[in-house]
């Protein structure tokens, strides 16, 4: 039981496990993202990470919403 409630709180939404069983990946894709700190070393993103910036940030600590968002957009369990 733990382990579906895990599996069912990983879905993204947006209906994006549908694309994904059709092989609509977004492999080959670039993406540019604009949000909170970013937590750099992120187990689920650190190596997809191209580029980073941080602009116009309050304090230099890394926010919850741009790991968030990041994780949806190209963690590795996701």
């Amino acid at each position: 039981m733990p382990d579906e409630i895990l599996d069912f709180n990983k879905n993204p939404g947006l209906v994006i496990r549908a694309f994904h069983e059709q092989g609509i990946t977004g492999t080959g894709i670039g993406l540019a993202i604009i949000d909170q700190a970013l937590l750099q070393r992120h187990e689920q993103y650190e190596d997809k990470l191209m580029l980073y910036e941080r602009i116009h940030c309050i304090d230099g600590a890394a926010q919850m919403h741009g790991a968030a968002v990041a994780s949806i957009a190209v963690g590795k369990d996701i």
